[in-house]
């Protein structure tokens, strides 16, 4: 931990979950792109305001039709990180975003957390749900 200055977060879950609006709240300012419907963000995208103590990476939403590419194309992507020599370059932390209004939680997402985010930690971020 004291070879990394900035801890690296990984921000996924199902398309329209609200992952860009919950990178945008993070930095307090409009980095990355939200939209309604089709998915916005493509494949992963970094964020490292100079000014900022956190880097975070923005991906592609998980899409159920789609979801055995996306498990894939993300496990190659933390497997290279992973094999970077320098601990300060891999993804130390996900956050993954849930939309509760949805109601559940497919095998698909159990599926990447198991088997590509383990051992990183995740966090789980409720979003779109209704305070009361």
């Amino acid at each position: 931990s004291k070879a990394c200055k900035k801890p690296n977060i990984l921000v996924a879950g199902i398309t329209g979950a609200g992952k860009s609006t919950l990178i945008n709240a993070v930095f307090g300012e409009e980095l990355a792109k939200t939209g309604a419907g089709l998915p916005v963000t493509q494949h992963f995208q970094k964020f490292e305001p100079k000014d900022k103590p956190i880097v975070v990476y923005d991906s592609k939403g998980l899409e159920f039709k789609e979801h055995e590419a996306f498990i894939k194309q993300t496990g190659e992507f933390f497997t290279d990180l992973r094999k970077k020599p320098d601990v300060a370059d891999h993804i130390h932390i996900v956050w993954y975003v849930v939309n509760v209004a949805r109601g559940r939680f497919e095998q698909f997402e159990a599926e990447l957390v198991r088997k590509v985010f383990n051992p990183t930690p995740v966090i789980f971020v409720l979003s779109k749900g209704i305070i009361l």
